[in-house]
């Protein structure tokens, strides 16, 4: 029984520092996410017009169309811009008129975006489903350590412990 004792012991060892990385995933995660947010400026912006853009759906088999909104915004330095937002939806998710949640950097305040919490709920979603993994290999990786110190204890070494 004692050659098995290593073996659980190495392999313990391994878990708890895999669990270890995994975790740092959703910690890095968060903290670079709440850096960005505090680097961020929001602002109400307004939709200006929806336009079309058209792709072929090779699932469907058929074209599909998606409207994006073409946003202005102006900063709180009372910079105006504009821009065709990425956040495209069929059917429309706007229409023009619509005030929608503009993010910009300070440093660049031209790079402005519509504030989606989709995007960031998928990212946090997976950062942490990455973490739950290392929280399940942290708990195999104790029963190992554990196992690997308790296997091939003789009655007289369990003793004087």
């Amino acid at each position: 029984m004692k050659s098995l004792r290593p073996i659980l012991f190495g392999a313990g060892c391994l878990s708890l520092l895999g669990a270890v990385a995994l975790l740092a995933i959703p910690a890095a995660y968060t903290y670079f996410s709440a850096q960005i947010d505090s680097q961020n400026v929001e602002v109400t912006g307004t939709v200006l017009s929806m336009y079309a853009n058209s792709n072929w759906d090779s699932d469907q088999h058929r074209e599909v169309t998606y409207y994006c909104p073409t946003v202005q915004y102006t900063t709180v330095e009372g910079q105006t811009y504009t821009f065709d937002s990425i956040n495209c939806s069929t059917p429309p998710a706007y229409k023009a008129g619509d005030p929608v949640q503009v993010v910009y950097p300070a440093d660049a305040p031209q790079n402005g975006h519509v504030k989606s919490g989709v995007l960031r709920g998928l990212g946090l979603g997976t950062a942490w489903s990455v973490g739950a993994l290392g929280i399940c290999l942290g708990v195999l990786g104790v029963i190992s350590f554990v196992g690997g110190i308790v296997v091939g204890r003789t009655k007289k070494e369990s003793a004087v412990l």
